[in-house]
């Protein structure tokens, strides 16, 4: 009897054991694949999938994994690159609801990256030889991670019109040499500071592509004075960012140069391609520095669970970058309230009364971004 009572005593052990741990319902043969996206770097992490649970929601683990890139600081990864999702971090435990129990999905997370602060362009260029000039575009022509995209070598060495290519023109200034133009015109060096212009468009962050067909400079009337400044100073655009050259395409590189204190001549040829000269850098300190760290921060009530955001203008940013610290998963997030990346204040949502939430702002332009200023809002009333 004392065995019976033992044994029925332990079988309700372990029902009770069981009962207080319930196991998780898989989906039958559903499954979630994580595929990764390096966005523009290398050494994506390898795709790996796990089972859906029975109500649709995927549970995993982000690789730990992280991807490089040339010129760049990985900051996480974001699910289909769109910003309505967070950035989440490498080794991240992520919990997703497919919707669709009955079905497999495919999530692909894409590397997010800032660049890294550089010196400015006049302290980058202005003591470089032609020469290194020349082999510094041709060692980013080579980068897949760079923007600038140059003519290949004609297959052996001939030429179009005795005219070279933009490369081997390249090759031949990183030699020393003089670059071929059209008959019948004399060859020329290029320009110095057409090269350091090549550079800082590739620098540029609006540029994602920049297509060069030829950089020659042909001199078009040898009698002509008005038109010298084609030797060895022109580049013609063919492409920018996913655009055939335009007008505005030509004009956007100009306004560019100008404003980085460069002399530069621009008109349309005949032939339906657009040049752009540059004649010399005529104020290179004007050439941007990385900005400031923003100052003044503060935050204003709007209602129960809305505050403005706001900061002081940096002078030289062109845009700015808002975080906000999520105490949940201990990490800066991204604020998705913050949506004109322009601007110098904003609403922010969701807060909670009587919570105090900490945020961080940094100013970017061309040549880099500033450090991170911090500030902590309380939100009373």
């Amino acid at each position: 009897m004392k065995r019976m009572y033992k044994f029925m005593t332990m079988v309700l052990l372990l029902i009770f054991v069981a009962s207080s741990f319930p196991m998780d319902v898989y989906a039958a043969t559903r499954t979630a694949v994580i595929t990764y996206n390096a966005n523009g770097g290398i050494n994506a992490p390898n795709a790996h999938s796990v089972q859906l649970y029975a109500e649709g929601v995927a549970r995993f683990t982000l690789s730990t994994h992280v991807p490089t890139r040339q010129g760049y600081n990985f900051v996480g990864w974001r699910l289909f690159n769109d910003i309505a999702f967070d950035i989440d971090r490498p080794g991240q435990n992520i919990a997703f609801g497919t919707g669709n129990p009955n079905e497999s999905v495919q999530f692909t997370y894409f590397a997010q990256w800032e660049r890294i602060a550089e010196a400015a362009p006049a302290e980058r260029y202005l003591n470089m030889t032609r020469a290194e000039l020349a082999r510094e575009i041709l060692n980013r022509i080579d980068d897949p991670n760079r923007s600038i995209i140059i003519t290949a070598a004609r297959p052996n060495g001939s030429r179009v019109g005795d005219r070279r290519s933009a490369r081997e023109n390249l090759e031949d200034t990183a030699n020393g040499l003089m670059a071929t133009t059209r008959p019948g015109r004399d060859n020329a060096h290029l320009n110095t500071h057409l090269l350091r212009a090549i550079l800082l468009i590739d620098d540029w962050d609006y540029v994602s592509t920049f297509r060069i067909n030829f950089i020659a400079g042909a001199t078009h009337d040898n009698n002509n004075p008005r038109n010298s400044h084609y030797r060895g100073t022109a580049i013609d655009i063919a492409q920018l960012n996913s655009r055939i050259a335009t007008r505005q395409t030509q004009g956007d590189v100009a306004n560019y140069l100008r404003g980085l204190g460069f002399d530069v001549r621009s008109e349309f040829a005949t032939a339906g391609i657009w040049h752009v000269q540059v004649e010399g850098w005529t104020n290179p300190g004007t050439a941007p520095a990385v900005p400031a760290a923003p100052t003044g921060l503060t935050g204003t009530r709007l209602t129960a669970n809305t505050a403005t955001i706001s900061w002081n203008e940096v002078a030289g940013a062109t845009s700015y970058e808002v975080q906000f610290f999520s105490r949940d998963r201990n990490e800066w997030r991204t604020d998705p309230d913050y949506r004109v990346n322009t601007a110098t204040s904003y609403i922010t949502t969701g807060l909670l009364r009587f919570d105090y939430y900490d945020f961080r702002v940094r100013a970017r332009n061309s040549a880099g971004v500033s450090e991170w200023t911090q500030f902590r809002y309380m939100h009373n009333q």
